[in-house]
């Protein structure tokens, strides 16, 4: 069958790196140590519990033992959930039951599907052990349905050859197995269309959400239907997507559905509500989020490094914090994450990266949308001394952030030759940062470091009107930099807390030109619609 000829390539396409330290596709299968697997955190903690709140997969899994049928199930449903952590725990659960688990198998792939995790080795093996299972026959014959081999495949595709490849598997699969949910469902998500440069959806994109419509009519009180029909739209542009009249009762729903016992999607409400400008709302949500997680990470033993879930939602919660004017709660929110996470030794955890990245350069962030740059300088993480010929991730990112606040600290104080200075020094170093990505892409701050250059390069545009002398050309650079300002994640604080075009707001009506103003402040409270300073602008 051609799918099956498809995993030989989709094998070929990993690096060589990955592929150096895995078994090969021809291994003995009675030969595979499944514990290789399973990474040594996970080895250190008990079962975990089954979840009946999250919903279950109508999945077929092909395994002698129930305990193993039950926890891929979990693992699925908890994949759907964007609890990895958890999902993973649940698939190695199921190995304990059944190292010949080829789901199990797929779904430790996808539950580390970031190319540089901290536990690649594991994926990289758990990854050809699927494709032998797959292949593997006795006689003549395949061992293992076919149902489950087209899923190895296709994941198999998703991993090394990219979406287009995942999605049109998985999209096979769903056509020859129609009873099979879970398979419609990724194959509509991993085909979504997107949006372009006008913020507007593609007409990929609302076929997309047009058929997930429709299986949510079908599939009501489902909350995986209802998951992906939300995940399909929330990081759209401010304007493509009625988040307050269309996507946060559908957020309430699936809280509902839960019975609000699920921490992400909790989390997933809150931030839902800040985008539809309900902050009491996000609050509630976020704050909820984070009491189920720390349930959850006592009860289990769970260490910091493993609590990405836990400290995602806290920073969140203190991002609305910070938009509620409560500042000295939102900094009390983040010192904790720090505190925290402070005993963290697994660097590339991804604990560890959340509390380096997202609670390390918050407080600046927070400084930055108040314009009190002094406080913002003194907020800059300590990084020490910095080699400018071999800028490490974070280092790099610090560097440019610090030399945006001096930069905006003289324009501000109107030396503008020094501004010009620093305005041109740190255009030469997002230029060497950026021809240094391909570096970057194989160390798992990688996309931490992707979302921080493009939020320095926001900055910068805006940078260039402060220091401009071109008369009239303040307000251009600043639309420039209002229409580069990206949606953000669904699962991190946004990069810039404030709309941009608030900022332009505030020096149209610095100039005395009104109407302006007015119309830049009504955009930022599209974009933003919780941003109340926009609000008071208008008034």
């Amino acid at each position: 069958m051609k799918w099956v000829i498809a995993s030989c390539f989709a094998l070929s396409a990993l690096s060589t790196a990955e592929v150096a330290v895995t078994e090969t596709v021809t291994e003995e299968v009675k030969s595979f140590d499944y514990q290789t697997v399973i990474a040594e955190p996970l080895k250190e903690l008990g079962e975990p519990a089954i979840r009946l709140e999250v919903g279950e997969p109508n999945l077929l899994v092909f395994s002698p033992s129930l305990k193993a049928q039950e926890h891929v199930r979990q693992g699925f449903a908890m994949i759907h959930a964007s609890w990895d952590f958890e999902a993973y725990r649940h698939f190695a659960t199921a190995l304990e039951a059944d190292p010949q688990c080829l789901m199990a198998y797929c779904g430790i792939v996808l539950a580390l599907t970031n190319p540089e995790h901290e536990f690649k080795e594991q994926r990289a093996k758990a990854f050809n052990r699927m494709l032998s299972l797959a292949e593997h026959k006795e006689g003549e014959e395949f061992v293992y349905p076919e149902n489950e081999r087209m899923y190895a495949v296709a994941i198999a595709e998703l991993m090394a050859n990219g979406l287009q490849r995942g999605a049109a598997t998985f999209r096979q699969l769903a056509e020859s197995y129609p009873n099979d949910l879970q398979a419609q469902l990724f194959a509509l998500l991993l085909s979504r269309g997107g949006y372009n440069s006008l913020g507007n959806p593609r007409l990929q994109q609302r076929e997309t959400v047009a058929k997930l419509e429709e299986l949510y009519a079908e599939y009501p009180n489902e909350p995986m239907v209802l998951n992906f029909l939300l995940m399909a739209q929330a990081e759209a542009p401010y304007q493509a997507v009625d988040f307050k009249g269309y996507m946060l009762p559908k957020a309430k729903r699936l809280v509902e559905l839960s019975d609000g016992k699920v921490p992400s999607w909790q989390a997933f409400l809150g931030y839902v509500a800040w985008r539809s400008g309900e902050l009491e709302i996000a609050e509630a949500a976020f704050a909820e989020a984070v009491r189920l997680y720390d349930i959850w990470r006592v009860e289990n033993k769970i260490q910091p490094a493993d609590c990405e879930g836990l400290l995602r939602a806290q920073l969140f919660f203190a991002t609305v914090l910070h938009a509620e004017g409560e500042q000295e709660a939102a900094l009390a929110e983040i010192d904790a994450v720090t505190r925290f996470c402070a005993p963290i030794t697994r660097e590339y955890s991804t604990g560890a990266l959340t509390a380096k990245w997202i609670a390390g350069l918050l407080p600046l962030k927070m400084a930055l949308e108040e314009d009190d740059f002094a406080l913002a300088a003194d907020r800059l993480p300590e990084i020490g001394k910095v080699k400018q010929d071999n800028l490490m991730p974070f280092e790099a990112i610090v560097t440019a952030y610090k030399l945006y606040i001096d930069t905006r600290t003289v324009a501000k104080d109107g030396k503008h030759e020094a501004a010009k200075r620093g305005h041109a020094k740190m255009a030469a170093l997002l230029t060497e940062v950026k021809g240094k990505q391909g570096l970057v892409s194989k160390s798992p701050e990688f996309g931490d470091y992707v979302r921080e250059l493009q939020a320095l390069g926001v900055l910068h545009k805006s940078l260039t009107g402060d220091v401009t002398e071109q008369q009239g050309m303040i307000n251009v650079w600043y639309q420039a930099a209002a229409d580069a300002q990206t949606a953000g994640s669904r699962l991190l604080p946004p990069n810039i807390l404030y709309p941009l075009e608030y900022k332009l707001g505030v020096i149209q009506l610095d100039a005395g030109n009104e109407a302006k103003a007015k119309e830049s402040f009504e955009k930022a409270l599209l974009r933003q619609p919780s941003y109340f300073k926009a609000a008071e602008g208008l008034k």
